[in-house]
């Protein structure tokens, strides 16, 4: 079930995360291509691990798949630390593929898919503590403030975080990445429809933070050929789906 960072790892692995697929080429048929804006799209360092995380909650609260406790989170943290794995960012690996950094021995990208207000109140702490970062994928429109595709799930909506929460996590070490504007599955739309999804979030975020925008989460982790490519045309250099 997915992609784990050593047999030892596996039941937690499969217990609180999925592994996700990481592409920085989403149209690319070679290890390096050009993206419609004329920018260089950036090779994937080999052997780099993405895992994906959603929510972190508090010990005890019921909680569906897509979430961890904070003993559960913290645990891992520590197996990871154990196992010699590095946090890094899509940036990392971006200055990385330009020799601009030499990446850890083993290096691994925690990704957080959404945004939640519980990043901010759980994961941050934690990662501080260890001076570890990570990339969140926020959604471009803030007038999204909960998480309206949970409403159906058995833990139901929850909040996103605001702007400052994100300059907050951005000031912490932690990638802003867009999770487009308003988390459509971007299989569904009309070409125009998903390009202004994933061009106009990129903008939105960029405008608000002051900071490059540089990669992409699929929503729902859903994409074909027609969606990598819009990703590509506008301008990202990385870009993650999931698998199980």
């Amino acid at each position: 079930q997915g992609r784990h960072l050593e047999s030892r790892t596996q039941a937690w692995t499969e217990r609180a995360m999925r592994s996700r697929s990481a592409h920085s080429s989403p149209s690319a048929t070679s290890d390096r291509t050009r993206n419609a804006a004329g920018s260089a799209i950036l090779p994937l360092a080999p052997n780099v691990k993405v895992l994906m995380y959603h929510r972190v909650v508090p010990d005890g609260t019921p909680h569906g798949r897509h979430a961890v406790s904070v003993s559960t989170f913290r645990r891992q943290l520590h197996m990871l630390d154990v196992l010699g794995c590095t946090p890094v960012t899509f940036r990392d690996l971006a200055s990385h593929a330009r020799d601009e950094l030499t990446l850890p021995r083993r290096p691994v990208v925690l990704t957080f898919d959404d945004g939640y207000v519980d990043l901010l109140e759980r994961v941050a702490p934690a990662m501080e503590k260890m001076a570890w970062n990570a990339v969140v994928f926020a959604l471009g429109d803030p007038s999204v403030r909960t998480s309206r595709w949970d409403r159906t799930s058995p833990d139901g909506e929850h909040p996103l975080m605001e702007d400052e929460h994100l300059r907050t996590l951005s000031r912490l070490g932690f990638e802003i990445g867009s999770h487009t504007l308003t988390h459509p599955d971007l299989t569904f739309l009309g070409i125009h429809q998903a390009w202004e999804e994933v061009t106009l979030s990129k903008k939105a975020l960029e405008d608000r933070l002051g900071e490059p925008v540089t990669s992409f989460s699929y929503p729902f982790g859903l994409h074909n050929g027609t969606v990598r490519s819009l990703v590509a045309a506008a301008g990202y250099q990385f870009a993650c789906g999931v698998y199980t």
